[in-house]
C-alpha cells in the first residue's frame, strides 16, 4: 500500500487537505480439516477413500483499491476548528475459515469480497473556559458496500463471512 498526501493553505486560517491510499493485495488461502469424527467424515470433509487423511480447499486471490480523501478545515484561532470532509475506505476480500466444510463446499462458498465505505462527515472542536472544557461535536454519514459480516450457517454447522447489502451508517457524536 502507498498513501499520498497535499495540504494546501488556502489563506492563514483555512487550509484544504487531499491524499489518497492505493493497495495491491494478494492472498494464497487455504481450507483444511485436519480432524473429523469417522462416523461424520462421509459428509463433511471431501473424504477420498484412497488418499486418506487432511483435505483442503485452495483460492488464490487479487484485490486493488484507490481510496481518496479530502478535508477543508478553518481554524481562526488555537481555540476553535471547523472542518468537513469527504472520505473512501477499502478492506480487503478473503477467505473464510469456517470450521467445518462438506463435500460439496467450493472455494466460492468461502471467499468473500472487498467491503469498501464512502461519506461525509463535518465537525467542530473547541476549547472553552480558558482551555479548562474541549467540547468537541461530529456529524457524519457513511456507506459500507458490500459489507463483511459473519454469519452462523446451521446447514454447513459453520461461521462463514459473507457479504451483505449496502448499510448505512449516520449520526452525531458529542465529546466534551
Amino acid at each position: 500500500a502507498g498513501f499520498a498526501q497535499l495540504l494546501l493553505d488556502v489563506s492563514p486560517t483555512v487550509e484544504l487537505t487531499a491524499g489518497a491510499r492505493y493497495t495491491h493485495e494478494t492472498k494464497d488461502s487455504f481450507l483444511r480439516m485436519l480432524y473429523v469424527h469417522p462416523l461424520l467424515q462421509a459428509g463433511y470433509v471431501q473424504y477420498d477413500p484412497l488418499n486418506p487423511g487432511p483435505t483442503e480447499i485452495v483460492a488464490n486471490q487479487s484485490f486493488n483499491d484507490l481510496s481518496p480523501e479530502v478535508t477543508l478545515t478553518w481554524r481562526p484561532n488555537s481555540d476553535l476548528t471547523v472542518y468537513g470532509a469527504y472520505k473512501e475506505a477499502f478492506k480487503s476480500g478473503g477467505f473464510s475459515n469456517s470450521s467445518l466444510f462438506q463435500v460439496t463446499t467450493v472455494p466460492t462458498d468461502v471467499a468473500f469480497r472487498p467491503e469498501t465505505a464512502s461519506g461525509f462527515e463535518a465537525g467542530v472542536k473547541t476549547y472553552l473556559f480558558d482551555r479548562s472544557l474541549r467540547l468537541n461535536a461530529v456529524v457524519f454519514d457513511y456507506e459500507y458496500e458490500d459489507m463483511q459480516i459473519d454469519f452462523l450457517d446451521l446447514g454447513r454447522a459453520a461461521y462463514t463471512t459473507f457479504n451483505a447489502g449496502a448499510v448505512e451508517t449516520k449520526g452525531i457524536e458529542l465529546q466534551v
